[in-house]
């Protein structure tokens, strides 16, 4: 049937803030996906969805104690920064030995495509260097080096790193791969190599128009070569030369100063939470500058009228203790979600799988009627395309 698959979880309220570990708790709407169609899954990054391995999760930016929106840079268009060439030329002057040899050029992706053709496939008698995309499927090899970027830059136990986890967290996708497309669609893993030795593993999802930078993880010898920007550099490439058009780098945080840096890719846009469109960050952080709201969202007006910020009112918090069973996503004003009755209308479309068997929905809502709360924020979360295009798993 050709059906995304996902086993629903609900609504989460957290006790801490994975990202400034400040006490607060955050919020989202989760879904486990055992398969996903690459297509699929862009539709939902645009509507503020990530995953985590098999997790999804939309996250509620008015309720939350980071505010993470989702940011995008335009590849066909990127322009360069004085720091990136920087980069650029000292990772050239390491791997091959000799200066960087500029062209005249303001656009960003000549500037990145010569410096890389000089970088890239560079070899000698002594030295090597090489950048390939490959499989997202675990190694030994891959996992050693993670473990030891996890213990040095984020001072992880060794006991903590461990195999299962890694093959969780970066080897394992529902994503399939699309082997009829013209471009790679899928989880992948971009390999650096020195010497034939591994240095760093970019880990992407390559979608329609996307090429979604997951994490990436290097070996902490470089620390001083930023890695950071040298792999984005050579994600936007990949993005422009392979026409992804959009490069994804996840969340950008304005209050986090670990996630801010991606406003320094330009030209760059955050999603509007509530209507779910494409805005310039300059509209956000100029704001946010001048002391404006975590929480900011604009209007869904044509380009002629003036922007201004939405004003909302605040929700109270809630405790994963406090509630006898969780809120819904519309009690807690999840941002970008569909109405509740566009939302109930899509429950024809909606499937049920119980284990080997896949049934409409309609079909068994009168013997199971409290299904339909679950389908309904599901259909809301999701919307309209991907809402009637799934199958929630249940075991007999």
């Amino acid at each position: 049937m050709g059906l995304n698959k996902f086993m629903y979880t609900g609504y989460n309220v957290s006790r801490d803030c994975g990202y400034c570990r400040s006490g607060e708790p955050t919020e989202h709407f989760g879904l486990l996906s055992k398969e996903l169609k690459c297509d699929a899954y862009q539709k939902l990054v645009d509507r503020g969805w990530r995953r985590s391995g098999h997790y999804l999760y939309k996250p509620n930016l008015r309720t939350s104690c980071c505010r993470l929106y989702t940011i995008r840079l335009n590849a066909d268009e990127f322009q360069i920064s004085k720091v990136q060439k920087k980069a650029l030329k000292k990772w050239a002057k390491l791997v091959t030995g000799k200066p960087l040899t500029q062209i005249p050029t303001e656009n960003g992706i000549a500037y990145l495509k010569n410096a890389f053709k000089q970088i890239e496939g560079y070899k000698d008698e002594t030295h090597s260097y090489t950048v390939t995309v490959e499989s997202d499927e675990y190694t030994d090899e891959k996992f050693e080096l993670f473990k030891k970027y996890q213990t040095s830059v984020h001072h992880e136990s060794e006991e903590e790193v461990t195999k299962k986890g890694f093959e969780r967290f970066l080897c394992s996708s529902p994503l399939i791969k699309d082997v009829n497309s013209n471009k790679k669609c899928g989880s992948f893993h971009q390999m650096y190599r020195i010497n034939g030795t591994l240095v760093a593993v970019g880990v992407l999802d390559l979608l329609p128009h996307a090429v979604s930078s997951v994490y990436l993880f290097y070996d902490p010898e470089f620390s001083s070569y930023s890695l950071g920007r040298i792999s984005a550099c050579r994600e936007i490439l990949l993005a422009a030369e392979e026409n992804y058009n959009f490069y994804y780098m996840g969340y950008y945080i304005h209050k986090c100063k670990k996630m801010r840096y991606k406003g320094d890719y330009s030209p760059s846009y955050l999603l509007n939470p509530e209507t779910n469109s494409w805005m310039p960050i300059n509209y956000f952080t100029e704001l946010w500058e001048n002391g404006a709201p975590d929480y900011l969202t604009f209007e869904d007006v044509g380009e002629s009228k003036e922007l201004s910020p939405k004003k909302l009112g605040s929700l109270p918090k809630v405790s994963d203790t406090d509630e006898e069973e969780p809120p819904s996503v519309y009690e807690r004003c999840l941002p970008g979600i569909l109405n509740e009755d566009v939302a109930k209308y899509l429950l024809q479309k909606n499937y049920i799988t119980i284990g080997e068997s896949t049934l409409p929905v309609k079909g068994v809502l009168q013997l199971f009627p409290r299904l339909e709360k679950l389908y309904i924020e599901a259909n809301a979360t999701l919307g309209k395309d991907v809402g009637k295009d799934y199958t929630l798993l249940f075991s007999q």
